[in-house]
């Protein structure tokens, strides 16, 4: 494989504290990439890390520069600072670790609750759109992407074996946020009867579809914010019929995309005649 290799160095030697943070960011093909690809790939990664930045410290202008590029090869030499100097390094280098722990846990938004999802302060529209544009560099096959530094804990690893599971989470947050549909979000209807349709083993969150006929003739993708219901329907999920309360989730056209089931209440066998 071709190694293209993306690397910020420190200003003013290895020892010497600045303002500017090492990072390595590292594309691995086959083939090479389409221009336009890889440029919106690292321009939306040095807004993704403007934005995040900002919303964490209050200062905006954080910024990825190219510093040179190395005769002979694919390697990129650039540096991370804050705008003029605004952030000293001791607060910009925690800042820009959970940047990359933020990131490298999108692959795995499943697992979070709802709640936090919806609070989540750093999933925004444009956050989201940045970090799909960066995942997209691993569309083609046999291409691979690190984004690592040796000062960081967090490192960002996408590949053919993981790129799916970060577009899902990118997924899952922009559907849980429904960005384009505010208002359909916290509309919860109590008492609902829902029976289930599928299920599966995995980790993720979003992993079961049910029907609740008073809302859909249709079985909906469901995700369970109930522990006591969770382990009822793990236990035995197509014999019974779970009453809980039921909060539903529209897309752009209007339909229901995801109900989100919580508050338990009971169970009731189902009669087959």
């Amino acid at each position: 494989m071709q190694r293209a290799w993306y690397h910020a160095k420190r200003v003013g030697g290895e020892d010497k504290m600045s303002e500017n943070i090492q990072i390595k960011f590292r594309i691995e093909k086959d083939n090479p990439l389409d221009i336009t690809t890889l440029a919106t790939a690292l321009l939306s990664f040095n807004n993704s890390i403007d934005e995040f930045v900002a919303t964490q410290t209050g200062v905006s202008g954080a910024r990825t520069t190219l510093q040179s590029v190395e005769k002979g090869s694919d390697i990129f030499n650039m540096v991370i600072f804050a705008a003029s100097g605004a952030l000293a390094i001791g607060e910009l280098l925690p800042t820009i670790n959970a940047y990359f722990e933020f990131f490298g846990n999108i692959k795995n938004i499943g697992k979070k609750s709802v709640d936090d999802i919806v609070c989540d302060q750093f999933l925004t529209p444009t956050s989201l759109q940045n970090l799909e544009n960066v995942v997209k560099l691993a569309d083609k096959d046999r291409v691979s992407v690190e984004i690592t530094s040796p000062v960081f804990n967090h490192c960002v690893f996408i590949n053919q074996d993981n790129k799916e599971a970060y577009k899902q989470g990118i997924a899952t947050a922009r559907q849980i946020k429904d960005f384009e549909n505010k208002e359909a979000v916290k509309k919860v209807f109590e008492k609902m009867s829902i029976t289930l349709y599928q299920t599966t083993n995995t980790d993720k969150k979003v992993k079961f579809k049910a029907y609740c006929y008073e809302l859909s003739d249709k079985a909906i993708p469901i995700l369970i914010d109930d522990e006591t219901l969770k382990a009822e329907i793990l236990e035995n999920p197509y014999s019974y019929r779970f009453v809980c309360d039921i909060e539903i989730h529209k897309d752009e056209k209007g339909k229901i995309s995801l109900y989100r089931a919580f508050n338990y209440v009971d169970k009731f066998e189902i009669i087959k005649e």
